[in-house]
């Protein structure tokens, strides 16, 4: 939409043609080569002070963490100096695992421990009482299955076949495929 303000003036002659001014290029050639390297210079001074101060903030976060992990190491040592205090292990061994000190009546030699009778077979003895405070053990391991059980082809455990030693539920011979073993199992 044409304004009333704006005139436009019609070119007189249209075979005028504006010729670059080579002086002035060169000027601007002039001033970009000084301008250039301030410029370089502020961006970079620039560049390193925001560097700094992001390194002096990172520094001071760095500072804190020491701090708080000098704090806790403290706490640490001052805890691991009460736990490794003697009283504090004969307590907890009292309290916690049931531990008695120990006397002349319950201290055994070697020559008392080897001069008693071996200990019965694991069906005929009780099971150890646990240590109060703890998870109940695992459930009893059943006894072996007797040998009646076993296939007819293994070996029972102490017998030695004719290769050598034969390890518990080991075959005797080659082995025998999968689906005989499992026929042959009641």
């Amino acid at each position: 939409m044409p304004s009333v303000y704006a005139y436009h003036r019609e070119v007189e002659n249209a075979w005028l043609v504006r010729q670059r001014d080579r002086r002035r290029q060169r000027e601007l050639a002039l001033v970009v080569l000084v301008a250039l390297p301030v410029v370089a210079a502020l961006i970079g001074y620039t560049w390193l002070h925001v560097r700094m101060l992001h390194s002096a903030y990172r520094l001071q976060e760095l500072a804190g963490e020491l701090a708080e992990a000098e704090r806790l190491r403290g706490a640490l040592a001052v805890e691991a100096a009460a736990f490794a205090a003697l009283g504090e292990v004969e307590r907890r061994a009292a309290a916690e695992l049931g531990m008695t000190e120990q006397t002349v009546e319950t201290t055994w030699t070697y020559d008392e421990v080897m001069a008693q009778p071996p200990a019965p077979p694991a069906e005929d003895r009780e099971p150890l009482p646990l240590p109060p405070g703890r998870p109940e053990a695992m459930p009893p391991v059943s006894p072996s299955p007797p040998a009646s059980a076993l296939p007819p082809d293994t070996v029972p455990d102490g017998q030695h076949g004719a290769d050598g030693p034969a390890s518990p539920g080991t075959t005797a011979g080659p082995q025998a495929p999968a689906a005989s073993v499992e026929e042959a199992t009641p």
